[in-house]
């Protein structure tokens, strides 16, 4: 509109822009260009006018991204819970050394261990390469954060830990007697 002398300005409103005609002697030309316009958006056309007559500074401000709120958006707290467990024992893991982490957390490996019960599932949250730790934590972000908003998630996730319990406690009595 500009290229024909037509003046338009741009307002906000809440959260919508608004085009306004400041000479109402060119409305029907406006709609027409608007019908036109609407037809047919991405026409070379516009696009071409647009370099001649636009300007970088409409006046409209966009919200920032947040990386952060949109981690956690799709990710429940146990989701995030355990991403932040096994982020802390990576870190712990690069400044003490693997083999630290490894002596208090790894599958017992003689009978004084075996009534260690988090040593049943504590290994599970450790790392050792950072390809490593960003794959299964994106794939655990991902999955976890469908999982969580099923219906019954809590229910399922309950008697997934009990059954768990029932599991390595079998474990535990079959390796007791074993040895």
């Amino acid at each position: 509109m500009a290229t024909q002398g037509i003046t338009l300005t741009l307002r906000n409103s809440n959260n919508a822009a608004e085009i306004w005609l400041t000479d109402a002697n060119h409305l029907e030309h406006v709609r027409h260009e608007l019908q036109q316009f609407l037809v047919d958006p991405l026409s070379r056309r516009y696009q071409d006018l647009s370099w001649q007559t636009g300007h970088t500074d409409s006046g409209l401000h966009y919200q920032g991204y947040s990386y952060l709120q949109a981690l956690c958006s799709k990710a429940g707290p146990l989701t995030l819970s355990v991403m932040g467990l096994c982020i802390a024992l990576y870190i712990l893991m690069q400044l003490l050394g693997d083999n630290t982490l490894m002596y208090w957390l790894s599958w017992p490996r003689d009978r004084s261990q075996h009534l260690q019960l988090w040593r049943r599932f504590s290994h599970a949250f450790l790392h050792f390469f950072l390809l490593h730790i960003t794959f299964n934590l994106l794939w655990w972000w991902y999955l976890g954060g469908q999982v969580a908003k099923m219906p019954r998630y809590w229910q399922t996730v309950g008697a997934d830990s009990g059954l768990r319990i029932f599991q390595q406690l079998g474990a535990i009595v079959v390796q007791w007697y074993a040895v």
